[in-house]
């Protein structure tokens, strides 16, 4: 399947990280991706017949330690990063 790289930010440090997505399954509807950085992943997978709360957050072993509204705010920019990168082909 389509394999693409993102850089993304964590929110108070500026550190950068990149990760690799993966579409690991695709139809008319659904979108899987499986996204990859050193030993931390996520699942998540983009409902496209939904108008609102298209995105649902799987499987993740994020860090314990971060603050909630600082994980939160990661995936919502690696959901940004996906649908840019999804609409410029």
């Amino acid at each position: 399947m389509k394999t693409f790289f993102i850089e993304f930010m964590h929110p108070r440090t500026r550190k950068r990280y990149g990760a690799k997505v993966e579409i690991t399954y695709q139809i008319d509807k659904i979108i899987k991706f499986r996204i990859s950085a050193g030993a931390k992943s996520i699942t998540m997978d983009k409902h496209l017949y939904r108008k609102y709360n298209q995105w649902q957050t799987g499987i993740t072993n994020f860090n314990p330690s971060l603050e909630l509204r600082d994980k939160n705010k990661m995936l919502s920019d690696i959901r940004k990063l996906i649908d840019e990168r999804l609409a410029n082909g």
